[in-house]
């Protein structure tokens, strides 16, 4: 179910894109690809490091991320059905 939803994405786009030609276009996209990049390697960072915090978290502390981490759960959970 969640690959078909990929697959519709990138046709999507496949087709936003058949009709524009030239260099620019390729940059463009060359561009939005290292910024997301940049951006899964940041989100990796701050998840490693919060993995490596918990050991050392007093229970007030960690209690905190698993009422976040949780609320963070459910937002995804509603909205990639």
């Amino acid at each position: 179910m969640g690959f078909e939803n990929v697959v519709k994405v990138f046709e999507a786009l496949a087709n936003l894109f058949s009709g524009v030609e030239g260099a620019g276009v390729f940059l463009a996209a060359l561009g939005i690809i290292m910024l997301l990049a940049t951006l899964c390697g940041f989100v990796m960072w701050v998840l490693i490091g919060f993995i490596k915090r918990v050991p050392k978290m007093t229970l007030g502390e960690f209690l905190k991320f698993i009422v976040v981490f949780s609320g963070i759960l459910i937002v995804l959970g509603i909205l990639v059905p």
